[in-house]
C-alpha cells in the first residue's frame, strides 16, 4: 500500500496529455494555454495620455504667471497631434489618447485654471517632466513573450490576447469523462425508496463538481453485477478519455470493479493508499492513454478522493502546469495517532492576512453532512501525530476561494 505522496508521485508520472486544438478567443477563458503568446507591437504602441489635461513640452513651466494659449485637442482613437508652439502651446487631451508630438508632460485639468482658449497653471502645484504619460513600450515590447503555455486562462488573459490581436488561440483539448456509480442499495433520486435503501448522491456530486469546473460529464448507474459493469466500463472507455468509479472497489464480495478493470486491459497503478478517508483508491490506465479513477463509495471518501488526486490530474490532461496546493494554518490542535495521511474538513477564515483552517471533522467517511458549511480540507501528514495550532498544511478547496453563503470566511 503506498502513502499519499508516493501515490501522488506515481499518478504525476503516469499523466496522460491530452492533444492540443485550436479555440476562439471569447471561448477561451478557463482552458489551458498550450502556446507561447507574444506581443505583436510594442505595448503600449505610442505614448499614451492617462490623464485628462493639456499636453505641454517639459522644458520652460516656470511660468505659472503666464497662461498657455490651447492650440486644439486630441482625444482617444484621433490621428495624433502635434504641439506647434512648445514655450507657450498646449493641446488639450483627453485619457487614452496618443501624446501630441512636440509634448512630452500630461498636466491634469485639476492642476489647471481654464478659460476659453488660455490655461494657467497653478503657482503651488509640482510639475515633473513626463508625468502622466504611459511611454511606449514600457509594459513590452514587441516580439516578447506576455502569456506562457500552461496557465489557465483567466480574464485578465483575455485582455491580454485581445491587445495583441489573437482572435484564436492553442488550447490543451478538454478530456472526455464518463462517471460510473455503482450499488445495488442505490436509488435514484425521486424514485421510491425502501428503508434498506439509500439514495443516490455519488453521481451528482462527482458530475456536478466536474461541471463547475468546467468540464463535460456523461453519468450513469450500475449494479453490482459483474457482467454489466464490465459492459458499462467497456463502453465507457470507448468514448472518453477518463473513467471515474464511485464503489465497488474495496473488499467486500460485490467489490467487483477490480476485478473487471483487469479483465478489459486496463493496467493498475495503484489500490490501496495510506490515508482517511479513501484508503481503497483505484488506479489505472490503457496503453492508449485512457485514465481510470475508482474513487470507494463512501460519500466522504469521494470528496476527499475527487480533489485530491482526480481534478490535479485533468488539468494535467489539458496540459496544465503543476502547482503546488495552497496553504492554511490550523486554527487549533489536531491529534491523530494512527500512522496514515488525514483529510481533515475545514471552515477558512482570513486572519491577520492568511487563511486560518478550523477542523470540522467527520464522524466517519459516510458522514456527508459533516461537510456543509466547510471549504476544502487539510492534509495532515503521516509523519506525525500531533499538529500544532499554526502549522501551516496544504489546502483543498472545494472551489475557488470565493467567500460566500455557508463559507467561515468574511
Amino acid at each position: 500500500m503506498l502513502s499519499v505522496p508516493e501515490a501522488d508521485a506515481l499518478l504525476t508520472a503516469r499523466s496522460a496529455v491530452l492533444p492540443a486544438e485550436p479555440c476562439a478567443l471569447a471561448a477561451s477563458v478557463g482552458r489551458v494555454l498550450r502556446e507561447t503568446v507574444s506581443a505583436d507591437r510594442d505595448l503600449p504602441p505610442h505614448d499614451r495620455v492617462t490623464m485628462d489635461g493639456i499636453a505641454v513640452a517639459g522644458a520652460g513651466l516656470e511660468r505659472a504667471g503666464r497662461p498657455l494659449r490651447i492650440e486644439g485637442e486630441v482625444r482617444a482613437g484621433d490621428v495624433p497631434g502635434r504641439l506647434c508652439d512648445p514655450r507657450d502651446g498646449a493641446l488639450r487631451v483627453m485619457t487614452g489618447a496618443v501624446l501630441p508630438a512636440g509634448s512630452d508632460t500630461v498636466i491634469r485639468s485639476e492642476d489647471l485654471r481654464l478659460e476659453g482658449d488660455r490655461a494657467w497653471l497653478q503657482p503651488e502645484q509640482p510639475i515633473v517632466p513626463g508625468q502622466n504619460v504611459h511611454r511606449q513600450g514600457s509594459d513590452t515590447r514587441a516580439g516578447a513573450a506576455v502569456l506562457t503555455p500552461g496557465r489557465r486562462i483567466s480574464a485578465a488573459d483575455i485582455a491580454v490576447l485581445a491587445s495583441v490581436g489573437r482572435a484564436e488561440v492553442s488550447v490543451g483539448r478538454r478530456p472526455r469523462i464518463a462517471v460510473i456509480s455503482t450499488g445495488d442499495e442505490l436509488v435514484d433520486v425521486g424514485q421510491p425508496i425502501a428503508a434498506h435503501q439509500v439514495r443516490r448522491s455519488n453521481i451528482y456530486v462527482v458530475a456536478t463538481a466536474l461541471t463547475a469546473l468546467g468540464y463535460e460529464v456523461e453519468a450513469r448507474h450500475l449494479h453490482d453485477d459483474p457482467d454489466q459493469l464490465s459492459a458499462g466500463v467497456s463502453a465507457a472507455l470507448a468514448g472518453h478519455d477518463v473513467l471515474i468509479t464511485t464503489g465497488a472497489v474495496s473488499k467486500g464480495s460485490a467489490d467487483f470493479l477490480p476485478g473487471v478493470f483487469e479483465r478489459l486491459g486496463v493496467e493498475r497503478y495503484l489500490h490501496g493508499v495510506r490515508q482517511r478517508p479513501g484508503k481503497p483508491l483505484w488506479a489505472g490506465g490503457t496503453t492508449d492513454g485512457r485514465r481510470v479513477f475508482a474513487l470507494p463509495g463512501n460519500p466522504v471518501s469521494v470528496m476527499m478522493c475527487l480533489y485530491r488526486y482526480v481534478v490535479p490530474r485533468l488539468a494535467a490532461a489539458e496540459g496544465a502546469q503543476p502547482a503546488p496546493p495552497m496553504q492554511a494554518a490550523l486554527a487549533e490542535e489536531v491529534r491523530f495517532p494512527p500512522p496514515l495521511t488525514l483529510f481533515l474538513p475545514v471552515l477558512l477564515t482570513a486572519a491577520g492576512g492568511a487563511l486560518a483552517a478550523r477542523p470540522a471533522p467527520a464522524q466517519n467517511s459516510g458522514d456527508f453532512l459533516a461537510l456543509v458549511g466547510t471549504d476544502g480540507f487539510l492534509e495532515l501528514g503521516a509523519g506525525e501525530t500531533r499538529f500544532a495550532a499554526g502549522s501551516v498544511l496544504p489546502l483543498y478547496p472545494w472551489q475557488p476561494l470565493e467567500w460566500g453563503a455557508g463559507s467561515g470566511a468574511p
